[in-house]
Order: C-alpha cells, then structure tokens, then sequence
C-alpha cells in the first residue's frame, strides 16, 4: 500500500527527471574519473588566471583614482 506521498515522488521522477537522471547517468559512464578531475582542474586554472588579473586590473585603477584625486 503506497501512501499519497509516495505516489507524488514517483510520479514526478517518472515524468519530468527521467531524462535528466538518464543523461547523467549515460554521462557519468562515458567519462573517467581522471578525465573529470583534469577538466575541472583545467578550469580551475583558467578562473585563477582571470581572477589575478582582475584584481591587478582593480588595484592599478584604485592607484591611478587616488593619484588623480590629489
């Protein structure tokens, strides 16, 4: 006997998750864990490069404001 709970859950998974979970899934066993790990660390790198820039960008422009103000 399933309760009016359960019957909610299933019915949503089987209507509007089922595609998703099936693309993870399919995703999850085509991919290595290595290849996963080095994509992340590949953009992780990328993030870092741009965020040094960034804040090099803003210190010079705090510099070059506080110079022009006086």
């Amino acid at each position: 006997m399933q309760t009016r709970s359960h019957r909610h859950v299933r019915l949503a998974l089987d209507s509007k998750l089922a595609p998703y979970l099936t693309v993870i899934l399919l995703a999850s066993m085509q991919l290595t864990g290595c290849s996963v790990v080095k994509g992340i660390f590949k953009a992780g790198v990328w993030v870092g490069v741009l965020g040094v820039f960034a804040v090099i960008g803003l210190v010079v422009y705090g510099i070059s404001k506080l110079g022009s103000r006086s």
